[in-house]
C-alpha cells in the first residue's frame, strides 16, 4: 500500500514537473515574439533546399535607385533651350531675351564682390593705374537666381567694356562713365541704364552705407529686370546678333599638336593685378585666385570657378595723361590661348566691332568649339604676354 502510494506520488511530481516547463516555454516564445513580432496571419512557409541546377539570381544593388539621392532625369529637357552664352540649357521663355551685362569692381577693397559666381561669361581688362575692372555678362534668366538679388560693387564705364557689351546686344549697366564711354555708347547705340542718374531705373540701385564709397552700390537684377520690361526699351534679342561661340556636345579637352598643360594659369595684367586658377579634376573647372586669396562670392561664400578660360592678346596704349586705356578693336585680330580641362591651345581671334562681329579660332583655323559651361575671358595687352603662363 506505502508502495503505491510512492508510485502515484512519483508519477504527480513528473506531471507537474512538464507543466511547469511547458508554461515556461510558452512565457519564453510570447517574449520573443514581443522583440520579433510573427505574422500569424500567414501560413508558415519553409524555405526549399538549393538546387545546383537552378541557382538563384543575384541581386544588382546597384540597380536599386537610393530614395534620397533619386534626381530629374539629366535627359528630359522639355521646355528648356541651349543658352547661346554656356551652351547649357537654360528655360525657354528666356531664349530670346537680351541679357545684362555689368561693369563691376576690381580692387582689393571692393573685394568680395556680391553676384560674380552667377554670371555665364565674366570679362577682366585693364584700366587706369595697373588695375583691372570686370564686365559680368548676365542670360536674363539668372534673375530666377537668389545670388543675383545683389550684384555689385557696380562701377563706372570705361569704351572698351561698351564694345565687349555690344557683341551679345545687352543691356549694358554702369554706375557711371568717362567720357570716352559715353561716346562709345551713343556711336554704337548701345542700351544702356546708367546707375548714378537712371531716373525711374536708378531705383533699382542702392547705397550699402556700412561699405566705404565709391565701392558700395549694387542692385538687383530681378528689380531690375522687371523695371525695364516696364519701359520702351527692347527686351528681345537682335535676330541678327550671334556672340560666335560653338559648343561641344560632349566634354572635350582641347587637342592640338601644341598643347600646353594648364594646371595652374597665371594672367600677369600688371604689377598689382596677377590672378590665377587652379584646376580641380574632380569638377573639372578651374577655381579663381585674387590678390594670393581664393576668390569667393559674398552672396555665397563660394569660390569662383570656371569651365573655360579665354585669353586674348590686344594692341592696348594710354589714351591720355590720365592713364585711361585703348585697345585695338574696330576691325582687330589677334592671338591667344583656349584652356580647359587642364590643357591650353594656341587661338586667334578676329573681331569687327561695328557688325558686332566676334570670332575664335583653333589652330587649324576653324571656328573654336568649346566645353558647355561659364567662362572666363581675360583681355590681356600684347606686351603682357609673357607673363601669362602655364602650368
Amino acid at each position: 500500500m506505502n508502495f503505491r502510494r510512492i508510485v502515484l506520488s512519483f508519477l504527480i511530481l513528473l506531471l507537474s514537473i512538464a507543466f511547469l516547463v511547458s508554461c515556461g516555454n510558452k512565457e519564453n516564445k510570447e517574449i520573443g515574439n514581443e522583440l520579433t513580432p510573427i505574422a500569424t496571419d500567414k501560413p508558415s512557409i519553409t524555405e526549399p533546399a538549393s538546387d545546383s541546377s537552378t541557382p538563384t539570381p543575384a541581386i544588382d544593388v546597384t540597380a536599386v535607385p537610393d530614395p534620397g539621392s533619386v534626381t530629374e532625369n539629366a535627359d528630359n529637357h522639355e521646355n528648356e533651350v541651349i543658352s547661346r552664352l554656356t551652351g547649357l540649357y537654360i528655360p525657354a521663355e528666356y531664349a530670346d531675351q537680351r541679357p545684362y551685362a555689368v561693369m563691376i569692381n576690381n580692387i582689393i577693397h571692393a573685394y568680395p564682390q556680391s553676384g560674380l559666381s552667377d554670371a555665364d561669361i565674366l570679362y577682366e581688362a585693364l584700366v587706369e593705374y595697373g588695375i583691372t575692372r570686370f564686365l559680368a555678362i548676365y542670360d536674363a534668366s539668372k534673375s530666377l537666381s537668389a545670388n543675383t538679388e545683389r550684384i555689385g560693387s557696380v562701377r563706372s564705364a570705361r569704351h572698351y567694356f561698351v564694345s565687349f557689351s555690344n557683341q551679345y546686344d545687352a543691356i549694358f549697366v554702369h554706375f557711371g562713365e568717362t567720357s570716352y564711354a559715353a561716346n562709345q555708347i551713343k556711336k554704337q547705340n548701345v542700351d544702356d541704364i546708367e546707375g548714378m542718374n537712371g531716373g525711374a531705373l536708378g531705383s533699382a540701385f542702392i547705397r550699402d552705407k556700412s561699405i566705404e564709397a565709391p565701392h558700395n552700390v549694387f542692385f538687383s537684377l530681378s528689380e531690375l529686370q522687371a523695371l525695364v520690361a516696364d519701359t520702351s526699351r527692347r527686351t528681345t534679342i537682335a535676330k541678327d546678333n550671334d556672340p560666335g561661340y560653338v559648343f561641344n556636345s560632349t566634354d572635350t579637352i582641347p587637342e592640338a599638336a601644341d598643347a600646353l598643360s594648364a594646371n595652374k594659369v597665371t594672367i600677369g595684367f600688371s604689377y598689382t593685378a596677377t590672378p590665377y586658377f587652379v584646376y580641380d579634376k574632380t569638377s573639372a573647372s578651374y577655381t579663381r585666385y585674387a590678390f594670393d586669396e581664393l576668390h569667393v562670392d559674398a552672396n555665397t561664400g563660394e569660390p569662383l570657378t570656371f569651365k573655360n578660360l579665354l585669353i586674348q592678346f590686344v594692341k592696348e596704349w594710354d589714351k591720355d595723361d590720365n592713364g585711361y586705356q585703348t585697345m585695338s578693336l574696330a576691325d582687330a585680330s589677334g592671338t591667344g590661348y583656349y584652356v580647359s580641362d587642364g590643357k591650353a591651345i594656341s587661338i586667334t581671334w578676329e573681331k569687327k566691332e561695328s557688325t558686332q562681329f566676334m570670332r575664335y579660332y583653333d589652330g587649324e583655323g576653324n571656328e573654336l568649339s568649346m566645353n558647355p559651361g561659364k567662362t572666363y575671358i581675360a583681355v590681356v595687352p600684347t606686351y603682357q604676354a609673357p607673363k601669362v603662363i602655364m602650368e
